[in-house]
């Protein structure tokens, strides 16, 4: 969630879970007193400022990032991949595993942030995906590609030589 958070743009100090039983009062009131201070020290949210349309848009695609089967296949199988060997007896590290995720995390963000911006606007060119997100060229022209390939996005239309692409739902 922190890393989702991160994609979005929030401070991942923004949120924090902390396991507190019912008889822990004071605990409690340590833990809401460390968190408030936190907050206040990172300062207004950025969701209050000119670009929380971005932060938004990034945000509710984290949300569909975390319900993705992709994300969460790989989070379930996560202690099973480190903690058994493969066929030559050797085990993934987890760094690796913390790459794998990482990536997956990255890729995923961005290909629902371009479907969020495409449902918002009916359709968008290249150029646009990429003003609009703040993404590099390639990237989106990446993400683009899968999207198409799994037959999430369309090409609508050519205006001259620029194509204009739409989601397909």
């Amino acid at each position: 969630v922190q890393k989702l958070m991160e994609y979005a743009g929030l401070e991942p100090a923004r949120l924090r879970l902390e396991w507190v039983s019912a008889a822990e009062g004071r605990r409690f009131a340590d833990v809401i007193a460390e968190f408030t201070q936190t907050l206040k020290d990172l300062g207004p949210s950025p969701l209050r400022d000119r670009g929380a349309k971005d932060i938004g848009r990034k945000m509710a695609a984290a949300h569909a990032v975390a319900s993705s089967f992709r994300v969460r296949a790989l989070l379930g199988n996560e202690p099973r991949i480190c903690g058994q060997a493969n066929a030559y007896g050797e085990r993934t590290p987890q760094d690796r595993i913390d790459e794998v995720l990482s990536l997956a995390l990255k890729d995923e963000s961005a290909r629902e942030e371009i479907l969020l911006l495409l449902r918002q606007r009916s359709a968008a060119t290249v150029p646009e995906m990429v003003q609009a997100t703040g993404r590099a060229t390639a990237d989106v022209l990446r993400q683009l590609t899968t999207l198409i390939r799994k037959n999430r996005v369309k090409l609508a239309s050519v205006n001259g030589t620029t194509p204009q692409y739409a989601v397909l739902d």
